[in-house]
Protein backbone atom coordinates (compact mmCIF):
# COMPACT_ATOMS: atom_id res chain seq x y z
CA UNK A 1 0.00 0.00 0.00
CA UNK A 2 2.79 2.66 0.81
CA UNK A 3 4.65 1.57 -2.77
CA UNK A 4 1.40 2.83 -4.62
CA UNK A 5 0.46 5.40 -1.99
CA UNK A 6 3.85 6.77 -2.61
CA UNK A 7 3.35 6.70 -6.81
CA UNK A 8 0.19 8.42 -6.48
CA UNK A 9 -1.74 5.49 -7.92
CA UNK A 10 -4.14 2.68 -5.63
CA UNK A 11 -6.20 0.37 -6.89
CA UNK A 12 -9.96 0.04 -7.10
CA UNK A 13 -11.87 -2.85 -7.93
CA UNK A 14 -15.31 -3.04 -9.84
CA UNK A 15 -17.25 0.35 -11.03
CA UNK A 16 -19.24 2.92 -9.10
CA UNK A 17 -21.58 2.85 -11.86
CA UNK A 18 -23.26 -0.23 -11.55
CA UNK A 19 -23.55 -1.19 -7.92
CA UNK A 20 -23.80 -4.88 -8.19
CA UNK A 21 -20.81 -4.78 -10.09
CA UNK A 22 -18.52 -5.36 -6.93
CA UNK A 23 -20.46 -8.75 -5.23
CA UNK A 24 -20.82 -10.47 -8.35
CA UNK A 25 -17.54 -12.34 -7.05
CA UNK A 26 -15.87 -12.26 -3.67
CA UNK A 27 -13.52 -9.49 -3.52
CA UNK A 28 -10.66 -10.95 -2.19
CA UNK A 29 -10.36 -13.97 -5.37
CA UNK A 30 -7.94 -11.80 -7.58
CA UNK A 31 -6.06 -8.92 -5.76
CA UNK A 32 -5.30 -10.95 -3.02
CA UNK A 33 -4.15 -14.15 -4.92
CA UNK A 34 -1.61 -12.28 -6.41
CA UNK A 35 -0.53 -10.33 -3.45
CA UNK A 36 -0.13 -13.67 -1.42
CA UNK A 37 1.62 -15.40 -4.37
CA UNK A 38 4.26 -12.22 -4.82
CA UNK A 39 4.50 -12.15 -1.16
CA UNK A 40 5.26 -15.88 -1.27
CA UNK A 41 7.77 -15.70 -3.83
CA UNK A 42 9.44 -12.32 -2.35
CA UNK A 43 9.69 -14.43 1.10
CA UNK A 44 11.32 -17.73 -0.86
CA UNK A 45 13.74 -15.72 -2.22
CA UNK A 46 14.82 -14.16 1.14
CA UNK A 47 13.92 -10.40 -0.37
CA UNK A 48 14.09 -7.65 2.30
CA UNK A 49 10.95 -5.67 1.22
CA UNK A 50 7.90 -8.70 1.11
CA UNK A 51 4.66 -7.13 0.11
CA UNK A 52 2.34 -6.80 2.79
CA UNK A 53 -0.69 -8.95 2.47
CA UNK A 54 -4.14 -6.76 1.86
CA UNK A 55 -6.49 -6.59 4.47
CA UNK A 56 -10.50 -7.11 3.91
CA UNK A 57 -10.85 -3.68 4.74
CA UNK A 58 -8.08 -2.64 2.21
CA UNK A 59 -10.24 -4.09 -0.76
CA UNK A 60 -13.77 -3.08 0.36
CA UNK A 61 -12.17 0.88 0.61
CA UNK A 62 -10.64 -0.71 -3.34
CA UNK A 63 -14.18 -1.49 -4.40
CA UNK A 64 -15.79 1.89 -2.82
CA UNK A 65 -13.46 4.81 -1.93
CA UNK A 66 -10.85 4.24 -4.38
CA UNK A 67 -13.54 3.07 -7.05
CA UNK A 68 -15.13 6.55 -7.02
CA UNK A 69 -11.61 8.52 -7.29
CA UNK A 70 -10.95 6.39 -10.34
CA UNK A 71 -14.26 7.50 -11.85
CA UNK A 72 -13.61 10.80 -10.54
CA UNK A 73 -16.66 10.94 -9.14
CA UNK A 74 -15.30 11.55 -5.46
CA UNK A 75 -17.62 14.52 -4.78
CA UNK A 76 -20.41 12.51 -5.80
CA UNK A 77 -20.49 9.00 -4.50
CA UNK A 78 -17.91 6.65 -2.73
CA UNK A 79 -18.59 7.18 1.09
CA UNK A 80 -21.66 7.47 3.42
CA UNK A 81 -21.36 11.48 3.54
CA UNK A 82 -24.22 14.27 3.73
CA UNK A 83 -24.53 15.95 0.13
CA UNK A 84 -23.01 12.64 -1.48
CA UNK A 85 -25.36 10.38 -3.66
CA UNK A 86 -26.76 7.68 -1.08
CA UNK A 87 -26.13 4.37 -3.21
CA UNK A 88 -26.05 1.44 -0.71
CA UNK A 89 -26.40 -2.50 -0.92
CA UNK A 90 -27.81 -3.70 1.92
CA UNK A 91 -26.65 -7.79 2.15
CA UNK A 92 -28.80 -10.34 3.83
CA UNK A 93 -26.23 -11.95 7.25
CA UNK A 94 -28.38 -14.98 7.40
CA UNK A 95 -27.53 -16.75 4.60
CA UNK A 96 -25.91 -19.45 4.72
CA UNK A 97 -22.59 -18.38 3.42
CA UNK A 98 -22.70 -15.17 5.46
CA UNK A 99 -22.75 -17.16 9.17
CA UNK A 100 -21.40 -16.73 11.14
CA UNK A 101 -21.50 -13.10 10.94
CA UNK A 102 -18.46 -12.78 13.32
CA UNK A 103 -16.70 -9.53 10.77
CA UNK A 104 -19.32 -7.57 8.72
CA UNK A 105 -16.53 -6.82 6.35
CA UNK A 106 -14.54 -9.91 6.60
CA UNK A 107 -17.88 -11.69 5.32
CA UNK A 108 -18.90 -8.76 2.79
CA UNK A 109 -15.47 -9.27 1.40
CA UNK A 110 -14.61 -13.01 1.16
CA UNK A 111 -18.22 -14.50 1.26
CA UNK A 112 -20.79 -12.42 0.32
CA UNK A 113 -22.41 -12.18 -4.22
CA UNK A 114 -25.18 -10.80 -5.73
CA UNK A 115 -27.91 -13.36 -4.65
CA UNK A 116 -27.04 -12.31 -0.59
CA UNK A 117 -28.09 -9.08 -1.96
CA UNK A 118 -31.94 -7.43 0.13
CA UNK A 119 -31.73 -4.07 -1.55
CA UNK A 120 -29.49 -1.58 -3.58
CA UNK A 121 -30.22 2.00 -3.21
CA UNK A 122 -29.05 4.67 -5.94
CA UNK A 123 -28.90 8.11 -4.95
CA UNK A 124 -31.42 7.40 -2.04
CA UNK A 125 -33.85 5.55 -4.38
CA UNK A 126 -34.59 2.46 -3.82
CA UNK A 127 -33.79 0.40 -7.23
CA UNK A 128 -34.56 -3.58 -6.19
CA UNK A 129 -36.07 -4.90 -2.92
CA UNK A 130 -35.85 -8.34 -2.45
CA UNK A 131 -40.00 -9.98 -1.84
CA UNK A 132 -40.78 -10.25 1.87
Amino acid sequence: MKTRTRLGALPSIGSPLHPLTIIHYPLNEGPRLIRDWVAHGAAARKEQNVPVPLKVRDLLEFATVRGAENAALQKKIGTLTPGKEADIVIIRAEDINTMPLTNAVGIIVSYANAGNVDSVFIAGNVRTRAPS
